[in-house]
């Protein structure tokens, strides 16, 4: 029972500091760089990434649709 418990401890301590690990802990201003130098480069990925997040004003960007639709239509 004892070792139960302690594994159940353990596993407990693992998965609830890997989930706020894991839940964000990015930069959005780094990440919202990151991915303009993309778009910049003609990652058409990172291009759509960009028009989604000025289009609806995600975390860290500012909502600005004139830069979305020009991102959008390259």
């Amino acid at each position: 029972m004892k070792r139960i418990l302690t594994a159940l401890v353990l596993l407990t301590g693992l998965f609830g500091a890997g989930g706020a690990v894991w839940a964000g802990d990015s930069d959005p201003r780094a990440e919202y760089l990151e991915w303009l130098k993309r778009a910049k480069q003609g990652d058409t990925r990172a291009m759509l990434w960009l028009a989604d997040r000025l289009e609806y004003g995600h975390v860290g960007v500012t909502k600005d649709l004139v830069a979305a639709h020009m991102w959008e239509n390259i």
